[in-house]
Parts: C-alpha cells; sequence; structure tokens
C-alpha cells in the first residue's frame, strides 16, 4: 500500500478507539498534510496499537508483484528498502527465481539497522541474497520508522548507517529510484557527503518521472552532486527500466569512470543495488541505489 494510505488508515483506527480527536486530525491533514499526522499518530497511539494496525493494513497474505520479483532477479549482491512488508522475501521464493535460488540459495538473509556491522561484512563477502531493512517491519517493530521525527533520526542520528550510506556513495554509484530525490535529508546527506568529498564521489543516477535530463534541477544534481537523470515518461515505465537495468548489469561486467556517465572498459566490476520498492508500487518516496563497485574492487 501506499504510505499516504497507510498513514490515512491508520489515523481512521486511532480516531475510532478515541486515541486522537477526529477534528484535530481532519484540521492537520488539511493544514499540514499526512506528514504531521503521522507525527500525531507516532505521539498519541501508543506503540503496540500501530503495530497491530500494521499487521492488518500489511497481511502475511499479500503476494509480491512483477516489480519486486525484477528487483530480486537483479545481478546485485545487496538490496536496501525503507518498506515494512515482505513481499521481497516473498518475491525471492518465485517460481521465475528458481534460477537464482539454485545459484545463490533458498533463503534470502534479511538484516536490520541493528545488523550494519554484518551487513557491511557480508557484502565484501560476497553473501547473496542480501537484504537490509533500514526502517524495520512487523517482525522487528523495535526499529519501526513511521514518522517524519522517526526518519529524521535515523537519517542524522543514527552513526552506523550515515558510514554505511558515506561507504555505499563513495565506492558504488547510486540509481536513486523514483521520488528519493525530492526528499530533503537525502538531499541534505549528498550535501554533507559533497562538502567532506567533493566531486569524488559517484556518478550517480536517478529514474524519475518528474523532471527531465534538460531541466534546471537536473542541471543542479549533475553539477553539485555528479547526479545524472534517467528520464521515464510516467510511473509504469519503472518497472521496464529496472529490467533494462538488471539485464545489462548481468551481461556487462564494467567499470564506471567517476567523469563519464556512460561505461567503459575498465576491468571488472561488481554491481550493487539498494531498493525500495514503494517507487514500484506507486507510493512512498524511497530510493533504489544502482551500484557498479570500481574497478579492482
Amino acid at each position: 500500500k501506499k504510505w499516504d494510505t497507510i498513514i490515512t488508515e491508520l489515523a481512521q483506527i486511532a480516531s475510532a478507539r478515541r486515541r486522537i480527536d477526529a477534528d484535530t486530525l481532519s484540521k492537520a491533514t488539511a493544514s499540514h498534510g499526512l506528514t504531521v499526522v503521522a507525527e500525531l499518530i507516532r505521539q498519541y497511539v501508543d506503540h503496540e496499537s500501530i503495530v497491530e494496525a500494521l499487521g492488518k493494513l500489511l497481511p502475511d497474505s499479500a503476494a509480491p508483484h512483477a516489480g519486486h520479483v525484477a528487483m530480486v532477479q537483479g545481478p546485485w549482491p545487496a538490496i536496501v528498502t525503507t518498506n515494512w512488508d515482505g513481499l521481497l522475501e516473498k518475491a525471492w521464493t518465485h517460481p521465475q527465481c528458481k534460477p537464482h535460488r539454485d545459484l545463490w540459495g533458498d533463503q534470502m538473509q534479511t538484516l536490520y539497522r541493528s545488523d550494519l556491522e554484518r551487513f557491511h561484512a557480508s557484502m565484501k563477502a560476497g553473501v547473496r541474497p542480501l537484504l537490509l531493512k533500514v526502517h524495520g517491519d512487523l517482525k522487528r517493530h523495535d526499529e519501526l520508522v513511521l514518522s517524519y521525527r522517526d526518519y529524521h533520526g535515523v537519517m542524522n542520528g543514527h552513526g552506523g548507517l550515515g558510514v554505511l550510506m558515506t561507504w555505499l556513495s563513495t565506492e558504488f554509484s547510486l540509481l536513486f529510484y523514483g521520488h528519493s530525490l525530492t526528499d530533503p535529508d537525502l538531499q541534505q546527506f549528498l550535501e554533507a557527503t559533497h562538502a567532506g568529498l567533493g566531486h569524488g564521489i559517484g556518478p550517480h543516477f536517478w529514474i524519475t518521472h518528474e523532471i527531465d535530463g534538460r531541466a534546471p534541477m537536473a542541471r543542479f544534481l549533475r553539477e553539485r552532486f555528479n547526479v545524472h537523470v534517467v528520464h521515464v515518461k510516467d510511473v509504469d515505465g519503472y518497472v521496464p527500466k529496472l529490467r533494462e537495468v538488471s539485464a545489462w548489469g548481468w551481461q556487462a561486467p564494467l567499470g564506471f569512470s567517476v567523469r563519464r556517465t556512460i561505461p567503459r572498459n575498465s576491468g571488472k566490476g561488481r554491481l550493487v543495488v539498494t531498493i525500495d520498492s514503494s517507487a514500484i508500487d506507486k507510493g512512498l518516496p524511497g530510493e533504489v541505489a544502482l551500484s557498479l563497485a570500481r574497478s579492482g574492487d
């Protein structure tokens, strides 16, 4: 489900249980949007009730769609998601993924923010398939990220995650997927990384239907953060583009020049991608990072 749908339904549950006054919710939604509503839910609804409600909104019976299957079939050794559901794990069991399971094993290793050292070590050791849930899920609801305050705290207060993201942004080329670069915290992270390391980061890429490569925003991202826009016509273009990138990745073990936007023959490299499936769901703003490790890594 979309994030705004989930927040709206959580608000209705909170109102029905008399945790938050319905008029207060209505005014907050009209004046400030669902981000503030999420803050109200986090403040006035106890954690156990939130988890119980999310369990009803994200049932175990939900099935993965083509986008999830395309993700787990990709050549990248790691997936990082901000989604709470278990659809990526389910997608790994899809019949189309049998050749991949025969190669890498039947189980997808799922890790969380408290497992960052293990995630980093597993990536370097080539453990696959590897999934990192940076916003928790219903199995690890102690790490659940729901409100903006939660999200801001994760992006700015969890030192290990910041170190990991810096490592990814300097050692790999990231592909931001969907609406992610409209996120002010993510822009702040890029700004901080750029301030510390300059143009040595990237190149990075952003698949989006929001702007094309000729837009002023695209030029700013390219010149400031070495982020290059890959435009798709509309939201229906995301899954085909993901499949295209995946197919290319399996066939072309190329390195990236940090000063070019096109691949060149520079020795063998490894593709890594961090993915938020919500963009394919046409829901949550989120990031997907396609990364090609530099030659010799």
